[in-house]
């Protein structure tokens, strides 16, 4: 199409596909913004200067040199306009093309350089924001006189007259706009969904298969990437938090020990503060009944312990795949998140993390709470008992009064204790003085002896000792611990909440208990 220079009115050929693009006239040197049609608006960037030349009023050669290959002879075409022939037998055009015809062999003669030269319109191998370089053009002068024909280097023309000069299509730079605006990675919301519905899927494979895709998209796909995997994320967290919820409501092993569990807490509660009052103080009127009724309450707290160490066990053999199953996915899908983060994998968030932030599993939780105290319990008291078991330097007796004295404990939800050599040989020691010197007494007899905190130091042991029972009459360990059970005093001492540690010594029917923090 053509165009006119907003500045000389020169007629511009150009191609479609410079609308948009800077241009610079040959003629007069204004540099624009090339228009998408002869008419429109012009953005000037750059005013040059009308020329001064002589007018030319009854024609003007015009050269226009289309796209060359490579090893070509250049070919041009010549067209000449005439404003006032009315002819095709004008002889002045007839004799004006032969001799224009005559100056383009001398022109493109072999004598010139014949390296291939590209137009406007071959291009493609610019750098952005370069300006192509004038191709250097020769123009035919119209004849003066009796002098002939001869080429000259192309000069700019005045305007002349009513009449529009032309510009051949190389006679105008264009410069190219480069783009520097960072292309957004882009996936179709189709795509997006199907890669969403192969991460939520149960089947490996599928979600296998859609990893594998997002990651080969490279890292432009990163941020799309952790979307997805965040809706997955939440959907496998729902499943997760509807199968828990199911587990909590539903008879299976878990709410049968639920039941007894919490039936054995509140049982717990009733016989632990009967068990620790002083009722010969509190109630001497009547503290008999006061220990038939703890009685009553530590054994039903005893059976409802051992039924909860049975539902313990059974519950954790209740088959967890149902939860397994998505609880791996999860770990799938910290995976691919820490690769899109370009990070290490992190800590895997265990069951009882990953239900509570599922959420609407409350009652699930909290039953595996529950279970998990009581099976640390159940395993602190099997290792207590291992531990007093193995001490071959305690009495059969004081091994049997350990595990009596524990298994109580625990069905009231107390700490084990543990047999300690050092604080059993102060007990030792002191039993022996009472059944050598014949006395009954917490008070030993010399000042090396006279309270069980110095006799404990003084037999090595470094803890704090905080409570000592003496018993003389039997030497039997049951018959020890239900004299000690009866008397508030002691049973305070040996059932207090605060004791870890265990002192056990015996001369004959002589026993002496420490307990110590």
């Amino acid at each position: 199409m053509r165009i006119t220079c907003p500045i000389c009115s020169a007629s511009i050929e150009v191609s479609q596909s410079h609308i948009g693009k800077k241009g610079r006239c040959i003629e007069c040197g204004s540099k624009f913004i090339i228009p998408d049609q002869d008419g429109a608006e012009f953005k000037i960037l750059e005013k040059g200067e009308i020329p001064d030349r002589e007018t030319v009023k009854e024609k003007k050669a015009v050269l226009r040199v289309p796209s060359q290959g490579r090893g070509k002879r250049p070919v041009t075409r010549f067209r000449v306009r005439s404003n006032n022939a009315t002819s095709k037998n004008n002889p002045v055009l007839i004799v004006s093309s032969l001799l224009i015809v005559a100056a383009l062999v001398i022109i493109f003669s072999p004598k010139e350089d014949q390296s291939p030269r590209k137009s406007l319109t071959d291009n493609s191998s610019a750098k952005p924001d370069a300006l192509p370089e004038e191709p250097h053009h020769q123009k035919l002068e119209p004849a003066k006189a009796s002098k002939p024909f001869v080429t000259k280097k192309e000069k700019p023309l005045n305007q002349a007259g009513n009449r529009e000069p032309e510009i051949a299509l190389n006679k105008v730079k264009i410069e190219e706009e480069v783009s520097v605006e960072k292309k957004v990675f882009e996936l179709s919301q189709e795509k997006q969904s199907r890669a969403l519905a192969f991460m939520k899927s149960t089947q490996e494979s599928k979600r296998k298969g859609a990893y594998l895709a997002m990651r080969n998209l490279g890292s432009e796909a990163k941020p799309v990437y952790l979307e997805l995997l965040e809706k997955a994320r939440t959907h496998h967290l729902e499943q997760i938090g509807d199968i828990a919820f199911n587990l909590s409501i539903n008879e299976n092993a878990f709410t049968e020990f639920k039941e007894t569990y919490e039936n054995w807490q509140d049982m717990v509660s009733l016989a632990r503060q009967k068990i620790q009052t002083d009722w010969k103080t509190k109630s001497p009127q009547d503290y008999r009944q006061r220990h038939q009724e703890m009685d009553a309450d530590f054994d039903e707290s005893l059976q409802l312990y051992l039924s909860v160490v049975q539902n313990v066990e059974r519950a954790k053999k209740q088959d967890l795949s149902v939860i397994e199953k998505p609880m791996s996915i999860l770990r799938e899908i910290n995976e691919e998140r820490a690769w899109c983060d370009d990070r290490e994998i992190g800590k895997t968030p265990n069951l009882i993390e990953t239900i509570s932030n599922a959420g609407g599993a409350e009652g699930f939780v909290k039953i595996m709470n529950s279970l998990d105290s009581a099976h640390g319990l159940i395993l602190q008291r099997e290792a207590v008992a291992k531990h007093n078991a193995a001490c071959n330097w305690a009495g059969n007796e004081h091994i049997r009064f350990a595990a009596l004295l524990n298994d109580r404990r625990v069905a009231i939800k107390l700490t084990p204790l543990r047999l300690e050599e050092n604080l059993s040989n102060a007990c030792r020691d002191h039993s022996i003085d009472m059944a050598t010197n014949g006395y009954f007494s917490h008070t030993g007899l010399t000042a090396e002896t006279r309270s069980f905190t110095i006799r404990a130091k003084r037999a090595g042991f470094t803890g704090g000792a905080s409570g000592e029972c003496i018993f003389m009459g039997n030497p039997a360990a049951a018959a020890a611990h239900k004299a000690w059970w009866y008397s508030d005093g002691h049973r305070l001492i040996m059932y207090a909440s605060g004791p870890g540690t265990l002192g056990l010594g015996t001369s004959g029917t002589h026993w002496t208990l420490n307990t110590a923090r």
